[in-house]
């Protein structure tokens, strides 16, 4: 008896390895995708300008850090004694005007240099829906009244036209540059159920057309893996909003079929499984057993060597070592 509608893994037409540089930008999905695998050493460059749910932010954010823009100064708040910014998420922050233009200065240029290199840019769309201030989108209000903003959904044709700005810019650094789209499987139900239906059709739509119009750009189908493969609450954290962490490292081992060469992936694994001898804590830390499973994972570890910088876990194993010293 089949309890579940499987989702075949797709099949793209590149593959990825440790030497592969991957940026990951947008909604709070795509930092779970990119701590899965900063978790498992690869090179990525998670979310570098915090969760950005729309495509406008999405745009005006990549946009100004390829194109070496300072963001406008009228579109700072203040709160609490610290500075922000409209356009960026709340981790971009400072205690003077000059500050946080800098902070989001050195974000952009740290993306911009990683860019060059990049093999693989992946962008979660969250939603269709922004909220606009004085007729300008923000990326987030930054706990201002609910009452100084107004909503607006972005239409298919909108979508389409800042999507074609991103590639353009991010392929302007970097023309062989491949993209992945994928749709959040995060429920905005915040902005009403048939709403956040009618949101996740049009991003879904605007993936399509994406994937038909531009060369050496995929779909990634988290957000269908999540409706209708794992479809059901038990997948779901209490808020029954955001998939759990059983459901978001299904979708991630999905997604490492679907891009990892055969020899990335046993790596991956062979590493996670250090990681997890590494959580280990003994009830005898200075027993003859402890004493030889720390030097039989330090030699362990060393083994990633030429793969990976280690240094850090080296590091803390070397520490717990000085019991024995």
């Amino acid at each position: 008896m089949r309890l579940r509608t499987v989702l075949d893994v797709p099949a793209f037409d590149f593959n990825l390895d440790y030497g592969s540089g991957i940026i990951t930008l947008g909604s709070c999905f795509s930092e779970v995708i990119g701590n899965y695998l900063q978790h498992r050493k690869f090179s990525v460059k998670n979310n570098p300008f915090g969760t950005v749910y729309n495509l406008k932010s999405l745009c005006d954010v990549t946009g100004n850090a390829v194109d070496d823009i300072s963001p406008g100064e009228q579109r700072m708040v203040s709160r609490d004694g610290l500075f922000f910014h409209l356009d960026y998420h709340s981790e971009f922050y400072s205690e003077s005007r000059e500050g946080l233009l800098e902070r989001i200065r050195f974000a952009g240029e740290d993306f911009r240099m990683f860019l060059t290199q990049a093999e693989l840019l992946i962008i979660t769309l969250g939603t269709s829906w922004v909220y606009k201030l004085e007729d300008e989108t923000v990326s987030n209000c930054h706990k201002l009244p609910a009452s100084r903003f107004e909503k607006h959904l972005l239409t298919l044709e909108e979508q389409k036209k800042l999507l074609n700005l991103l590639v353009t810019r991010v392929r302007s650094v970097n023309p062989a540059l491949k993209l992945m789209l994928t749709v959040s499987p995060v429920r905005h139900i915040k902005d009403g159920i048939p709403e956040n239906s009618l949101s996740k059709a049009i991003l879904r739509l605007v993936c399509e057309e994406a994937v038909r119009d531009y060369p050496a750009t995929c779909y990634f189908p988290s957000f269908e893996v999540m409706m209708d493969d794992l479809r059901d609450y038990r997948f779901y954290k209490p808020d029954l909003i955001h998939p759990d962490e059983v459901a978001e490292n299904h979708i991630c081992e999905l997604f490492m079929k679907s891009v990892m060469t055969e020899e990335a992936r046993s790596i991956s694994e062979e590493w996670s499984r250090v990681r997890t001898a590494m959580n280990h804590r003994s009830l005898n830390p200075v027993s003859n057993a402890h004493r030889t499973f720390l030097n039989n994972l330090m030699v362990k570890v060393k083994t990633f060597q030429p793969l990976f910088d280690v240094s850090e876990e080296y590091r803390e194993l070397e520490k717990r070592w000085e019991v024995f010293r």
